[in-house]
């Protein structure tokens, strides 16, 4: 009976073993079935196949639940070729996807819920997007499709309030209902001239958008029928925001003014170079007994002027005999930060003033006066 019980106390603690071994297997690398790899590392997750032919990510896929919110990235690998429906749905620190070109679809609710997705791009081996595969994905700001997509299904990007702008690709030939609701959504770009069917409920809620397509289009009809505005692509308006990053002259560092379309996304960059040095009329001044205030220019990285709207000018110790130290202190939109320069206040050298006077003599009063002799006897 004792050698019966010391068995399965042996049976157990290996059994215990194995088991811990498994998780720490899981937890590094790990086996998902028999296709199915995993690899977790700093934050990213690398699927996988080991086996000859493609594979699936399968419904319901929740390893990365097992990283306990450390999941940050995600790579889908060449040897995938569908994404499962609920996949990844509820990852909420999910920031970054990678879709191999061998993906063929995405399943219904794939990435919903991702909170922290930021841009996706959709390649062109996919043909199908099913319904609510990015429902409320809030920060998602970009999404780009490549040219093979055929089909975007119910709800795909319903809630995803971050997003302004969408091209939808040539190759799409139908766009399912309620596709976006959202006050945000500016613009929707769609460029087949050809696509069957637009869901009559596509672009419900939208109440800020505009179409843009080509003239005789199915869009243009749509657009038409739903009191949608219209407008012809490459009629395009932009609506500008100005961001700008001020450059600081105490750590020569320039600044940039960005401006960025709400509606394409376009972007144009102008640099602020930062202030560089101090240019005084003058380095070394006489004492005068008042304040000496030198006439100053301020040049930048460029070597160009800037304009003095831009700074106020401080001076110190400049009444006395001495070093005096100018500082500029640079204020407004573009620039911050402070600059310094000295010069030098000297002794005044004595002036030694000269008095003259002039007299004039005729010759004919020097006659005069020299006739004029007493004598004395």
């Amino acid at each position: 009976m004792k050698e019966k019980r010391r068995t399965w106390i042996k049976l157990f603690f290996i059994m215990a073993v194995i088991g811990l071994f498994m998780s720490v297997k899981v937890e590094a690398g790990g086996e998902l079935g028999s296709n199915l790899k995993c690899t977790f590392e700093n934050g990213t997750l690398i699927i996988e196949s080991d086996y000859i032919e493609k594979t699936s990510i399968p419904d319901d896929f929740s390893v990365w639940s097992s990283y306990e919110g450390r999941v940050t990235s995600v790579i889908i690998t060449d040897s995938i070729d569908s994404i499962g429906d609920n996949s990844f749905s509820g990852c909420t620190t999910l920031k970054n996807v990678q879709i191999s070109n061998s993906v063929r679809s995405i399943g219904m609710s794939a990435f919903a819920d991702c909170t922290n997705l930021e841009s996706i791009t959709i390649p062109g081996s996919v043909k199908f997007i099913e319904n609510e595969a990015f429902e409320n994905c809030t920060k998602l700001k970009k999404v780009n499709f490549t040219e093979g997509l055929k089909g975007i299904g119910d709800n795909v990007f319903i809630d995803c309030s971050s997003l302004k702008s969408i091209t939808i690709p040539e190759s799409v030939v139908y766009i399912g209902a309620s596709l976006f609701e959202s006050d945000n959504l500016n613009s929707v770009i769609i460029s087949n001239n050809r696509i069957l069917t637009i869901d009559d409920e596509a672009f419900s809620f939208c109440p800020n958008l505009t179409i843009y397509s080509n003239l005789g289009s199915y869009a243009q009809g749509y657009a038409k029928e739903k009191n949608i505005p219209f407008k012809v692509i490459g009629e395009k308006d932009h609506n500008y925001k100005l961001i700008v990053q001020k450059a600081n002259a105490t750590t020569s560092s320039n600044g940039s003014v960005r401006k960025v379309c709400s509606f394409c996304e376009s972007e144009e960059v102008a640099t602020i170079y930062a202030p560089k040095s101090i240019n005084l009329s003058k380095n070394t001044v006489s004492y005068t007994g008042k304040a000496i205030k030198p006439i100053i220019t301020v040049v930048d990285k460029s070597n160009k002027t800037v304009d003095s709207s831009n700074y106020s000018v401080q001076y110190q110790n400049n009444t006395k005999v001495g070093t005096a130290t100018v500082t500029v202190v640079f204020k407004g939109d573009k620039y911050t930060g402070s600059l310094k320069k000295t010069f030098k206040i000297v002794k005044a050298k004595p002036v030694i003033k000269v008095k003259t006077t002039s007299r004039t003599f005729k010759v004919s009063d020097l006659k005069k006066k020299s006739s004029k002799f007493f004598y004395w006897c």
